[in-house]
């Protein structure tokens, strides 16, 4: 998603939870150049749970879930861990197990994403002048801003093109 073109401008652009990867700032670059392009003027860009929030260096959790149906039965994990760059860079883990009926299988992706921070975030928009910061929220809720909740748990961040 660094670098994309529609056949036509849109008045809605939405990533979908945390799936904004970059490696740069000229990849965060490219790609707001790239939303810039696709949206109308006064369209809306949604960014779920793309900024960090939190320190990925100090997140040393591994979170997980399993669930069963029909006698298959899944294992999913997740984890995050730095990679020592000099910048905040990290590692996410995704890992995914499947029994099925005595069949098992393993998906995992490992991805790597440099962290972008809120005010980081704000101040890369603010030396663009084809968009404009609209607000950011914790878990989807307007009624949450950012601002006035401490614990952010799946931020929604909206900025609009001018």
């Amino acid at each position: 998603m660094i670098d994309f073109t529609l056949e036509r401008k849109t008045d809605f652009a939405y990533v979908m939870i945390g799936s904004l990867y970059l490696k740069s700032e000229d990849d965060l670059r490219s790609h707001l150049d790239a939303v810039s392009r696709a949206l109308k003027p006064g369209g809306l860009y949604f960014l779920d749970w793309c900024l960090q929030f939190f320190d990925p260096e100090d997140w040393d959790e591994r979170v997980s879930f399993e669930a069963e149906k029909d006698g298959i039965k899944l294992r999913s994990r997740f984890h995050i861990e730095p990679i020592p760059t000099g910048r905040s860079t990290y590692k996410e883990t995704w890992t995914v197990d499947v029994d099925d009926h005595g069949e098992h299988h393993q998906f995992e992706t490992v991805e790597r994403n440099m962290a972008l921070f809120p005010q980081e975030f704000r101040s890369f928009l603010a030396g663009r002048d084809d968009f404009e910061f609209v607000g950011w929220w914790s878990d989807w809720d307007l009624g949450q801003p950012i601002e006035q909740y401490p614990q952010v748990h799946r931020p929604l961040i909206i900025v609009r093109r001018t």
